[in-house]
C-alpha cells in the first residue's frame, strides 16, 4: 500500500480527534493578536472568541509561507512518503495556496533525488472555508485509512470541492465592519434595521444569497437554502457554530426534519473564520450539486 501524507490548514476547522485518527498533518494559520504574532493552534475557539470580543483592534490573519510548507514536504520525504496531498484554504481569499505551490518547486530544487524516486506533491485549492473543504479532507482521510490510493483520494477531493457549498450568517455586523468586509455605513444601517446577511460560499466565491430581518429569520433562511440547493439529502452535512450553541441546535433540528438524519457533526468556527465574521455565527456545509460516493 502506498504511503500518502495528507496535509491541511487550520481554517478547515477539523477536530483534534479527526486529525489524530486520520493522521492529518495540520498547518496552523498565523495570526496577529494585539500586535503579537501567534498561531491559530495557540487558542481553542472558545478562548479566541473571548480574546476577539475584548480586543481593541480586530486580530488579523496571515498566509502560511512557502518556507513553512517546504518544511512539511521535507518531513514527509524523510518519513518515507512519496505521495503528498496538501489542501489549502480558498486561493481567492489567501496567498497560502500560491505559497504551497511555490514550496513544491523549492522542494524539488533542493531534493532532485525525490523526483527520481517518483515523489508526487498535489496542492489542492480548498475553494472554501471551514467545513466547506474540511469535510472533503475528512473523507479523503477515510479513503486513505481504508487502503485507498493517492489518485482515489485526490479525485474524490476534486469532485467534492466542485460541489461543496456553505451558507452562513452572523448575528452582528460589528466584526465584518471592523475587518473591512462591509462598510461602516452598511453595517450601521443593517444593525438599525435588523438585517442579517445570509452568505453563500461556492467555488471560491462569497456572495450574499439573501438578506433577512431578525435573528430567527436566519435559521429559516439557512434551512431553506439547504432544502433548495442540496441534491442528495442522504449525504452528510455539517453544522458550523460560534460561541452560542442555540442557533446551531435550532438549525440542525430543521435540517434533520428535511433530510431525515442528524448532522455529521457540529464544528466551531476557528479564529481564521471568526476574525472576519465575529463569534456570533451559524452555518451549514453540504454538497449542492452532483455528489461523490460517500467515503466510509
Amino acid at each position: 500500500m502506498e504511503k500518502v501524507r495528507l496535509i491541511c490548514d487550520t481554517t478547515a476547522d477539523l477536530t483534534a480527534k479527526e486529525i489524530e485518527e486520520l493522521d492529518i498533518r495540520l498547518v496552523p494559520i498565523p495570526l496577529i493578536v494585539e500586535g503579537e504574532g501567534c498561531l491559530e493552534t495557540d487558542f481553542t475557539p472558545e478562548e479566541f472568541y473571548r480574546r476577539l470580543e475584548a480586543a481593541r483592534e480586530i486580530p488579523a490573519t496571515s498566509h502560511v509561507t512557502s518556507a513553512t510548507y517546504l518544511g512539511y514536504y521535507e518531513d514527509a520525504f524523510r518519513e518515507g512518503y512519496r505521495r503528498v496531498i496538501n489542501v489549502t484554504l480558498n486561493a481567492k481569499g489567501s496567498q497560502s495556496y500560491e505559497a504551497a505551490c511555490m514550496a513544491v518547486e523549492l522542494f524539488f530544487d533542493q531534493y532532485p533525488q525525490a523526483r527520481d524516486q517518483g515523489m508526487q506533491i498535489a496542492v489542492v485549492d480548498g475553494r472554501s472555508y471551514s467545513l466547506g473543504y474540511g469535510y472533503g479532507v475528512i473523507a479523503a482521510g477515510h479513503i486513505l485509512k481504508n487502503g485507498g490510493t493517492f489518485r482515489e483520494a485526490l479525485d474524490y477531493l476534486e469532485h467534492f470541492l466542485r460541489c461543496s457549498e456553505v451558507y452562513f450568517s452572523v448575528f452582528t455586523l460589528k466584526f465584518a465592519r471592523k475587518s473591512g468586509r462591509i462598510s461602516a455605513a452598511a453595517a450601521f444601517a443593517g444593525e438599525v434595521l435588523g438585517f442579517r446577511p445570509v452568505l453563500q460560499i461556492k467555488n471560491g466565491e462569497m456572495t450574499i444569497a439573501e438578506k433577512v430581518r431578525g435573528n430567527q429569520a436566519v435559521i429559516a433562511a439557512l434551512a431553506r437554502a439547504y432544502e433548495e440547493r442540496c441534491r442528495d439529502y442522504s449525504f452528510p452535512y455539517a453544522i458550523i457554530r460560534g460561541k452560542n450553541p442555540e442557533p446551531a441546535r435550532q438549525l440542525e433540528e430543521k435540517l434533520r426534519a428535511i433530510s431525515g438524519h442528524k448532522a455529521y457533526g457540529t464544528y466551531y468556527a476557528g479564529a481564521s473564520v471568526a476574525i472576519n465574521s465575529g463569534p456570533d455565527l451559524v452555518g451549514v456545509a453540504f454538497l449542492g450539486s452532483e455528489v461523490p460516493p460517500q467515503a466510509e
